[in-house]
């Protein structure tokens, strides 16, 4: 009986070793995974941020287009064709600005979307992740099983992370070219608040073009 107590407990000492060993393993994952849902949130903020400030930019070249078409109207009215060309022609920048600017939001709007969906995959998969870990390391298993296991159960989750970590990127690359869009749509802005009636930085196909329409417009044409 002494034997058989001693080799007992030897057994359920080894037992309760391997299961506090199984339960220690180190998994980086959930850290990981709180890093990347941070960044995700970030991501998320800049994008609306970004869709505020082209918003507001739209706005400021509606408000040229308004400026521009009062010249151009003006101009028309006294029979003035060249400013009246370099109205139309800024004119006409302007709304090809507004619609690129518009159609953008739309796209960085479907980004940000994306991303919040994705977050919420994220936690979910990371809650089913902790479940099965959980699971595992419940069991009475030796180490290395316990290891195979646990990593089979976050392939998963491997794969999701991945995918969140891409459209982070994907997501600050719009972001980065909004910023370019707002700058030359801020330079432009300004530009069509002071510009002169001159028309010299137009290229001479698309300004001749321009005074083409504001003669037929002077002509006795309607102005759009």
């Amino acid at each position: 009986m002494g034997l058989f107590n001693r080799l007992t407990s030897s057994i359920r000492a080894k037992s309760r070793n391997r299961q506090t060993m199984v339960s220690a393993m180190p998994d980086y994952r959930d850290q990981m995974c709180d890093e990347l849902k941070r960044a995700l949130n970030d991501a998320v903020e800049e994008l609306g941020v970004s869709m505020k400030r082209l918003k507001m930019q739209q706005s400021s070249l509606e408000s040229c287009v308004l400026l521009l078409d009062t010249r151009a109207r003006s101009a028309v009215s006294e029979g003035r064709c060249r400013p009246a060309a370099v109205a139309l022609y800024h004119k006409s920048k302007a709304l090809e600005q507004i619609q690129q600017i518009s159609g953008y939001s739309e796209a960085l709007d479907r980004t940000k979307t994306r991303l919040e969906e994705l977050g919420y995959r994220l936690v979910v998969k990371k809650q089913k992740f902790q479940s099965e870990q959980y699971s595992v390391r419940s069991r009475y298993m030796v180490v290395d099983e316990a290891d195979f296991f646990t990593c089979e159960a976050a392939a998963g989750m491997d794969e999701e992370m991945a995918d969140v970590e891409y459209a982070i990127g994907r997501a600050k690359a719009k972001v980065d070219v909004a910023s370019d869009l707002l700058i030359a749509a801020e330079t432009a802005a300004y530009s069509y608040e002071v510009q002169s009636s001159s028309g010299d930085e137009i290229p001479d196909e698309e300004l001749a073009e321009a005074m083409r329409m504001a003669r037929a417009l002077i002509s006795g044409g309607d102005l759009h």
